[in-house]
This record gives C-alpha cells, sequence and structure tokens, in this order.
C-alpha cells in the first residue's frame, strides 16, 4: 500500500474519495432519503423575494434588473437577477467542481468543497497527506459552517471555502513558484470574488494582508532576497488585477446599488444619525461579548443558542421552579439558554478543545513568523469580533475607515478564526511528529497546561459570574426562578467544562502513550483524527440533527398559498401592491413576497430612501394612508378576530401612475420628505428644486380626460399607453433610482428626462397627444463595464491554460520546483544545452 500511495495522483485520489463518502454519509438525510433542513430562515427569506425574478428571467430568457417584490421595488443586484454573460466559464467551472456540479443549496456538495480547498492548503504547507485529510475534514465540518448551512447562508459559506485554496496559490507564489502561484491565485481570488460576500472577504484581506506583512519581515530579518520579495508583489498584484476584471460588472453593479442602499450616503442632514453607512446600533448589534468569546473552546460558556430554553427540559432547576407558579407562562419566555447580549444566536463558533489544544502547542514549535502571524489574526479576529465591547478600537475604525461602517453581524469574522486554529495547530502537530516523541513533549505540555487553565478559567467563572441576561431585571421580583436560571446556566457551563478536560486529557494520553511507545505514530494519527471529530460532531450535534432535516415537501409548504393569497390572486390587474400586516412586523418578513408585490419586505441592504420613508410614514399605517396609496397599495392583510388573515381592498389606490394637478417645489430632501406628512399626492407632486428646471411649469390644471394604462408588464421594462390634452407632470407608483443608474423614461422610443416626486418615486415631464411610454431600467456604463469583464475572463482563462500547460511540460513538478525569474545568463545557458 505504502508503494502504491508513493504515486503523485494516487494518495489524492484516496482523498477525494474520503472526502466524498465523509460529505455524503455526514449528510445522510440529504443524500440518501432526499430531505433538506428545515427552517432554514434566510434561505426561505431568499427564495420568496426572489420568486419574481427568477420567473421572468426564464420567461424573458436575459438578466432582470429590478424586482418589484419588496419594499415597493428595489435593484435586484442582491436578490438573484442574474447577470448578463461575462465569458467567466473557467471561474464557474472551478465553482462546480468544488460544489460536485451540484447547485449551490446542496449541503454536502458544499462541504466537499470545504474539505478539498482545505486539504490542498495543507498540502502546499508540506503537511502530511494522511493529516491533510483529516485537517480537511475538521475543517469542513466546523461547527460555524453547520451554522452558516441551517440559517441558509449559502455565499458566506461558498466564500469560506474558497478563503483555504486562496492562501495556498498565495504561499506557491511566495515560494516561488510564480506562474502556478500567479494562476491559481488569480483563479481562485476570482472565484472568491464571484461567491459575492463583501464582508467575508473583507476580513480576509484584512488577514491576508498581515500574512504579506509578517513574510516580508521574516525576509528581512533571515538576510533574504527582498527585491525577490518585490518581484512576488508584483506577481500578487497582477493576479489580483486578473482576478478582479472578470467581476468588474458584478463589483461595479455592487458598488452602484451601494451607494443608494442604507450603506450608502443620505441627502437627509440629521443630527442623530450619521450621513453615510449604517447606524453604529444597527452594524454592531451582534457584537461578541468578551466572556462569550471563550465559546470557541467552552460552547455553553453564555447558553450558545437562542433556540432551545430551559423550561424544555423537565430535569432543570427552572422547570422545577416553574411548576405551580401562576406566571408560568409569562416567565416561560425568559428561560431561553442564551443569555449574552446580541439578539439572538444559532449556535457558538466553536473551534474544538483538540484543536485548540494542538495550536497552543504547535506555538513553540513553529517558526516564529507563522506564530506571530496566527497570533495577530487571531488578536485582530477577537477585536473586531467583539465590536461594542470594544469600542476604543471599533468605534474609531466605524468613523473613520469606509468599508467598516458598511458591515452589520460583526460577530461573523470569528468563523475566519477557524482557518487561523486548523491551519497552524496540523503544521505544527506535523512538525512534531517529525522531530519525535521527546523533542516534542516540552510543546505538548505546554500547550496542554494552557488549555487546561483555560477550562480552569471557565470552571471558576461558573462559580464567580454573575450569570446574569440582559432581561433579568424585567423579572426582579421573581427571585426564586431567577435563582433557578442561574442554577441551570453554571450548570451547562460545568458540563461543557467536564467535556472540554475530558478531551483535553485523551488528546494529551495519547500523545503519552507515544512517548512511552505504547502506540505507534500511525495510531497516534488516526486515533487524534477521531478525537477531534468527535470533538466537533457532538457539539455539531447539539444545532444540527437527523430531526432538523425534513421533507422537500414539508419545506415547500411555507410557500404555497394561503386562502387569503389566492384571494388576491384572483385579481386580473398587471401590477399592484400588497401590505401584509399578518405575519409580524411587515418589514421584516418576505414569505408573502413569493406571490405578491409587497410595500414591506425584508434584506439588509434596502434602499436607503425607502427605509427613511418606512421610519417616518410606512411603519405608520394608519396616521398616512395617503403614503400607501401612491405607492399603489390595493390590498391589506390583517388578521381577523379569529386570528386567521383576510384580504381589505384599498379603493383609494392611485393606480400604476396618474397625472398632477401642481408641482410643490422645495428647496432640500429635508423639506421634501417633511412635506410628505400631509398632501393629497393624487393632486400634488412634491418636488426637489434640483430636478425643476424654468421651462417645467408649476400648475397644470385638472387632468379630467386625460389617461394612462400598464400594457404590459415585466419588472424592469414598464410599457404604458396615456393620452394627455397637453404637456403634463405624471408621477408612477414606482420607486426613484437615480437616472445613470437604472429607470430611463421613453416617450415612443425618444428619451424623456427623468425626476424624482414625493421623495420615493419616479417621474416625468410628458408631451401631449396619445403616445407610448416605457419605463427601462438601463444603468449607463453597462456596456462598457460588461465587455471588461469578458477581456478580463479571457485573460483569467489563459492564463490558466498556460498554467496547466507548463504543469504538463514538467511532469508536474512546477508544484514542487521554484520557478523565480531566471536571470538572463542562465535562461542562454539552459537554451544552448536544450540546443546541444
Amino acid at each position: 500500500m505504502s508503494k502504491l500511495t508513493d504515486r503523485f495522483w494516487v494518495k489524492h485520489l484516496i482523498a477525494i474519495v474520503i472526502f466524498v463518502a465523509t460529505a455524503l454519509i455526514y449528510f445522510y438525510p440529504t443524500t440518501f432519503e432526499g430531505k433538506v433542513i428545515g427552517n432554514q430562515t434566510d434561505r426561505i427569506q431568499s427564495i420568496a423575494r426572489q420568486h419574481e425574478v427568477q420567473e421572468f428571467r426564464e420567461q424573458e430568457n436575459r438578466p432582470i434588473y429590478w424586482t418589484n417584490a419588496i419594499f415597493s421595488g428595489m435593484p435586484s443586484t442582491l436578490i438573484g437577477g442574474g447577470d448578463p454573460n461575462t465569458y467567466d466559464y473557467i471561474t464557474r467551472t472551478t465553482l462546480n467542481i468544488f460544489r460536485l456540479f451540484s447547485p449551490v443549496t446542496t449541503a454536502y456538495a458544499l462541504f466537499f468543497g470545504g474539505f478539498l480547498g482545505m486539504y490542498f492548503l495543507l498540502l502546499v504547507l508540506k503537511v502530511d497527506w494522511r493529516l491533510a485529510i483529516g485537517g480537511a475534514i475538521l475543517y469542513g465540518l466546523s461547527t460555524s459552517h453547520l451554522l452558516i448551512l441551517e440559517g441558509g447562508h449559502f455565499n458566506k459559506l461558498q466564500s469560506i471555502i474558497f478563503c483555504p485554496p486562496f492562501l495556498a496559490s498565495l504561499i506557491l507564489l511566495l515560494r516561488g513558484r510564480i506562474w502556478v502561484g500567479t494562476a491559481l491565485l488569480a483563479l481562485f481570488g476570482s472565484v472568491l470574488l464571484r461567491t459575492g460576500h463583501v464582508q467575508i472577504i473583507f476580513y480576509f484581506g484584512i488577514l491576508m494582508g498581515l500574512f504579506l506583512v509578517f513574510r516580508l519581515v521574516r525576509a528581512y530579518r533571515q538576510d533574504e532576497n527582498v527585491t525577490s520579495y518585490g518581484r512576488h508583489l508584483l506577481f500578487i498584484l497582477l493576479a489580483a488585477v486578473i482576478a478582479f476584471l472578470p467581476n468588474l460588472y458584478r463589483m461595479w453593479a455592487l458598488q452602484s446599488y451601494g451607494e443608494e442602499s442604507i450603506r450608502g450616503k443620505t441627502e437627509l442632514v440629521q443630527e442623530d444619525k450619521p450621513s453615510e453607512g449604517l447606524t453604529k446600533d444597527y452594524a454592531f448589534s451582534w457584537s461578541m461579548g468578551k466572556v462569550e468569546s471563550m465559546s470557541v473552546l467552552i460552547p455553553n460558556i453564555m447558553g450558545a443558542t437562542s433556540a432551545e430554553a430551559f423550561i424544555s427540559d423537565r430535569e432543570s432547576a427552572t422547570f422545577k421552579a416553574l411548576r405551580g407558579n401562576p406566571q408560568a407562562n409569562q416567565l416561560a419566555q425568559f428561560t431561553r439558554k442564551y443569555w449574552g447580549d446580541q439578539p439572538f444566536v444559532g449556535g457558538a463558533y466553536y473551534y474544538g478543545v483538540v484543536l485548540i489544544f494542538l495550536f497552543l502547542a504547535a506555538l513553540f514549535v513553529i517558526p516564529p513568523a507563522w506564530r506571530w502571524w496566527s497570533l495577530a489574526s487571531l488578536a485582530v479576529i477577537f477585536i473586531l469580533g467583539w465590536g461594542r465591547n470594544f469600542s476604543a478600537v471599533n468605534y474609531f475604525l466605524f468613523e473613520n475607515i469606509p468599508p467598516f461602517n458598511k458591515f452589520r453581524a460583526v460577530n461573523m469574522i470569528f468563523i475566519l478564526g477557524h482557518i487561523i486554529i486548523l491551519l497552524t495547530g496540523f503544521k505544527g502537530l506535523d512538525r512534531m511528529l517529525r522531530m519525535g516523541p521527546k523533542e516534542s513533549w516540552p510543546a505538548i505540555k505546554k500547550g496542554a497546561a494552557i488549555t487546561g487553565g483555560l477550562i480552569l478559567l471557565a470552571l471558576i467563572m461558573s462559580y464567580t459570574m454573575s450569570l446574569v441576561g440582559p432581561n433579568d431585571h424585567l423579572i426582579q421580583n421573581q427571585t426564586a426562578f431567577l435563582e433557578a436560571l442561574r442554577e441551570d446556566r453554571a450548570s451547562i457551563i460545568r458540563s461543557d467544562v467536564w467535556r472540554a478536560l475530558f478531551f483535553l486529557l485523551v488528546a494529551f494520553g495519547l500523545y503519552y502513550a507515544w512517548l512511552k511507545e505504547y502506540v505507534r505514530m500511525g495510531s497516534l494519527i488516526f486515533l487524534l483524527l477521531i478525537l477531534g471529530f468527535m470533538d466537533i460532531f457532538t457539539v455539531n450535534l447539539r444545532y444540527v440533527y437527523p430531526d432538523k432535516f425534513v421533507e422537500q415537501r414539508d419545506f415547500d409548504r411555507v410557500f404555497s398559498p394561503r386562502p387569503v393569497d389566492r384571494q388576491i390572486l384572483q385579481d386580473g390587474d398587471l401590477h399592484y401592491r400588497v401590505f401584509d400586516l399578518s405575519s409580524g412586523d411587515p418589514f421584516n418578513n418576505n414569505i408573502s413576497a413569493y406571490h405578491h408585490r409587497l410595500v414591506g419586505g425584508y434584506h439588509p441592504a434596502k434602499l436607503r430612501r425607502y427605509q427613511e420613508v418606512i421610519e417616518r410614514y410606512l411603519s405608520k399605517p394608519d396616521q398616512f394612508p395617503h403614503i400607501f396609496n401612491m405607492l399603489n397599495t390595493k390590498y391589506y392583510i390583517q388578521n381577523n378576530q379569529q386570528n386567521q388573515p383576510v384580504a381589505f381592498q384599498n379603493d383609494e389606490a392611485l393606480g400604476n401612475a396618474w397625472f398632477v394637478e401642481e408641482i410643490v417645489e422645495v428647496e432640500d430632501a429635508n423639506a421634501e420628505i417633511a412635506r410628505l406628512q400631509s398632501f393629497d399626492p393624487e393632486r400634488i407632486a412634491v418636488v426637489n428644486d434640483k430636478f425643476m428646471s424654468p421651462d417645467i411649469p408649476k400648475q397644470f390644471g385638472p387632468s379630467t380626460g386625460n389617461t394612462i394604462r400598464l400594457t404590459n408588464y415585466i419588472p424592469d421594462h414598464l410599457t404604458y399607453e396615456y393620452s394627455a390634452d397637453k404637456d403634463r407632470l405624471l408621477v408612477f407608483s414606482e420607486i426613484y433610482y437615480p437616472e445613470e443608474k437604472g429607470w430611463k423614461v421613453y416617450v415612443d422610443g425618444e428619451r424623456v428626462d427623468l425626476m424624482r416626486a414625493n421623495y420615493i418615486l419616479n417621474a416625468a415631464v410628458v408631451p401631449a397627444g396619445t403616445h407610448e411610454l416605457e419605463l427601462r431600467f438601463e444603468a449607463d456604463g453597462r456596456t462598457a463595464m460588461l465587455s471588461v469583464s469578458r477581456i478580463g475572463s479571457i485573460l483569467l482563462t489563459l492564463m490558466v491554460l498556460f498554467m496547466l500547460y507548463r504543469l504538463y511540460r514538467s511532469g508536474g513538478q512546477e508544484w514542487l520546483k521554484p520557478s523565480l525569474i531566471t536571470p538572463a545568463r542562465k535562461k542562454i545557458k539552459k537554451r544552448k544545452k536544450r540546443r546541444s
């Protein structure tokens, strides 16, 4: 067997077979029973809001650039409207290989990609291939990854999957494998950008920047050729450009939309809110507590999950304390296991006791540059992940460095910590195994001592912490109940402490057995990997277990139309909107968007202008019905006394477009939005003076006899027929988007200037007569950006093909043999030898 695995391809084929088998078996409910993870909240929300654009994509056989499914309309940039063909076949092929040519929602395929990427990175770090297989599986089955999958954050998971192969490519390049490293860096950089999770990519970019800095410091201290390092940086820059170009169209669209979203600037002058980006409260809502960050070692240090409650355990002190309590039903809501200060959490970003032990031991045997990069990276991860709990740094970054005020849920950076812990741990483990048991024993003892100290600290904290949750003050008079609650909190911490201690002692004992020659090295590797797997697996089962998987038909049932939906869908109008108040907060739910075009909805990056109207008017429907009328809100859905949703038709809805009698000109955005508080949108249009010109009259007179009718509806291309007795101002119920970025008005094929009316609506002065009018979503610069992206895709493809050619010519030795730029004299000598 050893002779067989000495062959380059055999061992990797074995690894791939193991990865496929592991992924298929681990997700056996999906693989063999056709089930899916139920209650994937973000996936459900995403499917609902994407339904309209996907229907029209199939119907029109092209990308759809606008959707009316949520928030009365917004660009489909982040909703799956699709991109035009950028010739990025090599990028998509790579994605498909890592996903086993399966849809992005396929669990086992995504986790296979995680295995494959980490395996490649560990091999590049010269870790033994057997260790690399085990490390790849431990990384792929990370608790963080399972939590992301459960939530339905598929783009985030894809981005994380491609971080390891990107780092592997960077290391190859820095080692002198110029052509292979540059091509792979460009390829995986392009794939990473295509996955589209900007926040993860930005955080990972910070860690890669640190990596380059520490490599430069190492080169300087070891008297390496710093000039050669500079040449490497030039090739890194080349790879970055080649990676970026195929994604230029996508990045341009994201940037363009970002400027108009809640992450961009506002026209309003507000003393209590920033003029650009998210508010601090919103951005730092999900900040990891300093104590809570110990959950990477002790998952239940703060209870870990909001999805479970102590009341469900009949043996818990909480259950016993509530037995016979007349307020038991009201108090039950305070018994959820998580008692941190984040709004809610699905589980702990658990790294694993065994991995942390190996990481800490590795710090004493790995090269200094790698050690300090690992520690610096973890420091950055913890500091940024703490968010508002380390305000001195994070508030400064938020206020002074633009990308930081665009992100929310800063705790997600902890996901990247698993990469650092595992890489360093397995790099160190490989080195310790090569050193031998006696030489590596001091490092093992130190690693065990530090890990044990952290576990002991958690045990002490379970006795000394107040164990008070953020809502406990609301039930201060329930003394016995609070004591029982704190007893349960302490109990789950201690349970995890004993669990952690068990895994640490077993891992330490295995290494000691190798030292005493009770087990061989092969057995040690196998048993350590099994122990690490059991460590991760047993925590994973807390959050994703077999009962979480449901039949596909049960998953799809959430999208089945209710009787009230069927009633509304009988309406024959081409286009109208619905305001659904029957399912909680109408501005935090997309489910109805599967069937209707909503005034509300959910998206973490909605249009800022629309959000400002939500805050002032749409969140108070009883006070400002005229705002809903101008959005063509034809139906309201509300619950009746039996808590059943029923539909109410709004006869005051103004339709798809209408002619107004008068323009009220205002001087700025503040005056514009304030004027909406009380006006008649059927008669009056409130217009900011920057959209006015001297030739636009303010009075148009009664519009009796003038008509307009929507004749064809495609979300990004609406066609109307109208008849007007003279030039008039026409207001549309469609949400305004800057003319250069999207909406354009055509009358009989001729462009007409777009205006903004009533702060959020499209408007235009149209000529007299009977005409056909079109609203088309056509961004300026789209063709140019598309052309550059196609050129970039061609360049990337040529670069990858050139890399494959060199690998073929070298018999695969390009992976192993440095290919630094050869001086001219050496090139001449090589040519002479070939000729001779």
